[in-house]
């Protein structure tokens, strides 16, 4: 990990109430026999009492509660031009 001090003047723009993706996934078996695949569902979540540690904490207790194998977290970025984008909050698999 890489640790250095920053100005917090060199920010432009920031976003008071962000929203989130989960992707939960799960590894499939193929009836016959074939080779195994992958399942996902995504979620989005949003609202003023969300932040990263609460979606965190959600995400722990719904990869138990869904039965999938592990999961990852976004934040969703806006951006004009550009559209939307992800940005990673968890390692990927």
């Amino acid at each position: 990990m890489e640790v250095r001090p920053v100005d917090p003047r060199d920010v432009s723009w920031e976003v008071d109430r962000p929203r989130y993706r989960v992707h939960f996934w799960r590894e499939t078996a193929d009836p016959a026999g074939g080779p195994p695949g992958r399942a996902c569902d995504e979620q989005e979540l949003a609202g003023p009492d969300v932040d990263a540690t609460t979606v965190l904490a959600w995400a722990a207790e719904q990869v138990v509660e869904r039965g999938a194998d592990w999961c990852e977290v976004f934040a969703v970025v806006d951006r004009t031009p550009g559209g939307r984008g992800l940005v990673r909050l968890t390692p990927s698999r």
